[in-house]
């Protein structure tokens, strides 16, 4: 920070002055083996309409520069922004991360061109993106949104507000695919997501999960091009063995910091759901939904739009943003397990690996997909439905399980809505889980 002193005359016919200092954020090339690191708030000004697509009041972020030796001032870094999704501070974070490089000279920071995502759909471009000193600055760029098949697109210039990072942020536990149930599966892949940049290095070998504070073992890898400068926003942790049944799972970011040295802090813990009992004591949901793990809109019931039970009176039924889960311990004689399974949606509209997918999955095994929607689109047929008109005729799905002899494996079920607009209902029906 620099320092600027000036003096204030007191009220008329005091006689005296009073000396105040202002901290001013100082604008300067970092030196070699250190960084820049600032916070960034970006106040869009919009012209025309949106045609109802939101559009961001403002653009939060973080900027890190990296010193190096060049004499001509050019660094490299990355940009970050935070998702700008008002239910950004209960729910996982989004941040994005891009790499970007500019030029410290004559007392400003202007970056080169450049591009980077905001959550949830967005994409900031920007043409010019200068900081001055004294925490302002200037953009202008392009924006566009995607959401399903409606897109938003407009140039803008927004000014910006800069200011030195001073306090670390929070390091979130969530499920990969933000899945919207609270608590987690013992399955599940988890996903460690950080609200500012971190090492890679120094995020795989600090943070830690833990299940009712005992430290649980469990392989850390970045994503798919989410290393940037060496710096990440997420970390996949995936448990070398099923999550305990009904325990609390927090972090331990054991001195995990942000560029500036901010210590990141653990956010709020999750739970793994109760035990239900292994669903082959109720593989045809004759007991109703009992046996198995339900999250959000299930039915059990007989005849669904005309669909009949495959076996007995009763079959569930997952719709749209739901799940159900159940597991069993594979006899040591098993060789093939078996699942009726039908989808109805509205359009027969479906994205793969996400709209309807049911898995088989176990303890150091591969996971076994025994229905997504999206590669049984050429079975998909119109049919008088009601609200739901196309079906994914009944099929019983099978798979070899004499690999899993004498482990645990659960089915997994989840349902979720098409990424676009308009295509949001959808019921998988289950029924008659049988090992042979």
């Amino acid at each position: 920070m620099r320092t600027l002193t000036f003096l204030a005359l007191l009220a008329a016919g005091c006689g005296s002055k009073n000396i105040q200092t202002l901290e001013l954020p100082r604008l300067e090339r970092p030196r070699a083996g250190a960084a820049f690191h600032t916070q960034l708030t970006l106040t869009p000004r919009w012209p025309g309409t949106s045609g109802g697509v939101e559009r961001p009041e403002t653009l939060r972020g973080v900027l890190t520069l990296d010193g190096d030796a060049a004499a001509s001032g050019r660094v490299t870094g990355s940009i970050a922004m935070f998702s700008f999704d008002v239910l950004r501070a209960s729910g996982p974070s989004t941040t994005s991360l891009a790499q970007v490089a500019g030029t410290f000279a004559n007392g400003a920071l202007t970056l080169e061109a450049g591009t980077v995502a905001a959550s949830p759909g967005g994409t900031f471009t920007w043409s010019a993106f200068t900081l001055e000193a004294g925490g302002e600055g200037t953009v202008r760029g392009h924006w566009s949104r995607v959401l399903g098949d409606v897109v938003d697109q407009t140039d803008f210039e927004a000014s910006v507000d800069w200011a030195a990072d001073t306090s670390g942020e929070l390091a979130r536990l969530t499920v990969v695919g933000d899945r919207p149930a609270p608590d987690l599966l013992p399955t599940d892949v988890l996903r460690v997501t950080f609200d500012e940049p971190v090492l890679e290095t120094q995020a795989r070998s600090s943070v830690k999960l833990l299940a009712d504070g005992a430290e649980v073992a469990a392989d850390g890898s970045s994503t798919s091009g989410g290393v940037v400068n060496g710096r990440v926003t997420s970390l996949l942790l995936r448990p070398q063995h099923a999550l305990p049944f009904g325990a609390t799972l927090s972090l331990a970011p054991h001195g995990l910091a942000d560029p500036a040295g901010n210590a990141l802090v653990a956010g709020a813990s999750r739970h793994v759901v109760a035990d239900p009992g292994a669903a082959t004591d109720n593989p045809g949901f004759e007991n109703g939904s009992a046996r198995w793990v339900t999250v959000g809109n299930v039915a059990v019931g007989g005849a669904f739009q005309g669909l009949a039970p495959a076996e007995g009176a009763a079959q569930l039924v997952v719709h749209e943003e739901s799940l159900a889960s159940g597991y069993l311990d594979v006899p040591a004689t098993a060789t093939e397990l078996q699942l009726a399974v039908a989808l109805f949606s509205e359009q027969g509209q479906f994205d793969a690996g996400r709209t309807a997918v049911v898995r088989l999955v176990s303890e150091g095994a591969p996971d076994v997909v025994l229905f997504d929607a999206a590669a049984e689109r050429a079975r998909d047929a119109s049919c008088d439905c009601g609200q739901l008109g196309h079906r994914i005729a009944r099929q019983v799905k099978t798979a070899d399980v004499t690999a899993l002899r004498g482990k645990r494996a659960f089915v997994v079920a989840e349902v979720r809505s098409a990424f676009f607009i308009g295509v949001n209902y959808y019921a998988l029906v289950l029924d008659d889980l049988r090992v042979h």
